[in-house]
């Protein structure tokens, strides 16, 4: 999946979760001119970013804490910002929050499912060529 595919889809549930809830935003809002609040999508986007950057690379155990730590600091920083600004409600960061988490989530399912396929492919390959030889050199 691409970069570009993601962030569509991460638009078109944002949009339809907008749609749907049309929650206004806080009066005194000073950021936003949008008038739908729920859910946030810039927290929307921090979860979904940072999650995948973390879930997808298969690496050593430590470098997920060093990759883990930035990650959790950018989403609470997303939230704060938001509500701090009063662009959005606390209840509106957190279902952005959820709504990233979903995301990442069938993200990585598509990413572990792809490994699957192309690691049972590969294994397919080389049990064809070992039998092969075996049937040729007897």
């Amino acid at each position: 999946m691409g970069s570009s595919r993601v962030s569509t889809s991460r638009g078109r549930v944002v949009g339809l979760v907008a749609g749907i809830a049309g929650r206004e935003r806080p009066e005194t809002s000073l950021a936003e001119s949008i008038p739908t609040s729920f859910p946030s999508g810039h927290t929307a986007v921090a979860t979904t970013v940072s999650l995948t950057l973390c879930l997808v690379p298969r690496r050593s155990h430590v470098w997920r804490w060093y990759a883990w730590a930035p990650a959790a600091g950018w989403i609470v920083a997303m939230m704060w910002s938001r509500t701090s600004l009063r662009a959005h409600w606390l209840s509106d960061v957190v279902g952005g929050l959820l709504e990233g988490v979903a995301v990442a989530a069938l993200v990585w399912v598509a990413v572990e499912v792809v490994r699957d396929r192309r690691a049972a492919r590969a294994a397919g390959r080389s049990a064809r060529a070992s039998s092969i030889e075996r049937v040729a050199n007897p």
